[in-house]
């Protein structure tokens, strides 16, 4: 009988240290059948002497019972079948979450560049028209600078959501001597109308080298090994001349299709071709605002909208896509967590 109410005693003991905040625990302890209720029951068939160290102790289970149950919020229950509590069961596995596809390339650039000895920097996302333009050798009436195209915060006061991520080549450049290797990854931002090949609110990885004797050869050969890296494969570029005020000259770079090997598909529309990013030398008059000597130092830049990169890696046809908090989406993409 002893040993009946020890263990009795012994899980009550457990609720009371690890179940009380359960649901249940006010019907196991102090109902009709709980516990406490049978711990009693059998109490009155001991010795004298085992009913008064053991009931000490009931009573003071059951004061303990009562003073935590009584500061618990009751549960109210709707529909559910009341189940017992075991504080030793094991619990449930959580889930492991997935990468976004987004920073599965981001950090597949960064480590790409920081082994080329390319620093990492991050700019503000609120930006000023003087380093989001000016000093990018963006003219005054220059369409971007619409308020079509770009999101003003103030328009006097000149303070915008930055349209890019080249503002960082000028706050770099006019606080650092070259030679310079920088990456910048970030979050832009353009008044678009959105469809399924744009957003208003998407991410871009600037670029840019500036040291003596920079040459197109060298942004060439860079692109070419760093686009080789991300896609995992050898891989075909076309770059065309192309126009951007902060390079001289301008290329857009051009991918041959990694779906259809060039042969024409409906990722490329046929055409065999990928337009995947846009670069060039780094402007005169860019390296002039800054304080650097064009006769002296030379420089490259690019930049690349991620979203674009992750699109053409992984064949997903709509940009809303990267936006979802569907994770039947999202745990499509490779890179689970560890």
């Amino acid at each position: 009988m002893t040993q009946s109410i020890q263990t009795l005693l012994d899980e009550i003991d457990r609720i009371l240290t690890h179940g009380v905040r359960s649901e249940y625990a006010t019907e196991l302890l102090l109902g009709k059948e709980g516990l406490l209720r049978r711990a009693y029951h059998q109490l009155k068939s001991l010795p004298q002497t085992e009913r008064r160290n053991l009931g000490k102790a009931l009573h003071e289970r059951e004061a303990r019972a009562k003073n935590l149950l009584g500061s618990i919020p009751t549960v109210i229950q709707k529909d559910t079948e009341a189940l017992y509590f075991d504080p030793t069961f094991p619990g449930g596995a959580s889930p492991i979450g997935h990468r976004h596809p987004v920073g599965i390339i981001i950090n597949e650039i960064v480590s790409f560049f920081t082994k080329m000895n390319f620093q990492v920097r991050e700019g503000t996302e609120i930006e000023t028209a003087e380093y989001n333009f000016d000093l990018l050798n963006i003219p005054p009436a220059h369409p971007a600078r619409e308020a079509h195209d770009t999101i003003w915060i103030n328009r006097q006061k000149g303070t915008l959501l930055r349209t890019h991520t080249s503002p960082m080549q000028i706050r770099v450049m006019a606080k650092s001597k070259p030679p310079l290797r920088v990456i910048v990854p970030g979050r832009v931002y353009r008044y678009e109308a959105e469809d399924a090949t744009h957003a208003s609110v998407f991410h871009q990885v600037e670029g840019f080298v500036v040291q003596q004797g920079t040459t197109v050869a060298n942004l060439k050969w860079t692109l070419h090994a760093a686009l080789e890296s991300i896609f995992g494969r050898d891989i075909e570029l076309r770059f065309r001349p192309s126009y951007f005020p902060f390079t001289q000259p301008s290329l857009e770079i051009d991918l041959a299709c990694i779906h259809c090997e060039g042969k024409g598909c409906t990722i490329c529309k046929q055409t065999g071709w990928l337009e995947i990013l846009g670069a060039g030398m780094i402007h005169p008059q860019v390296l002039k605002n800054v304080g650097y000597n064009p006769a002296r130092v030379s420089g490259f830049a690019f930049g690349v909208g991620i979203e674009r990169l992750a699109m053409i890696k992984y064949k997903i046809t709509d940009i809303r896509s990267f936006l979802t908090p569907d994770r039947f989406v999202i745990d499509q993409f490779p890179g689970v967590l560890q």
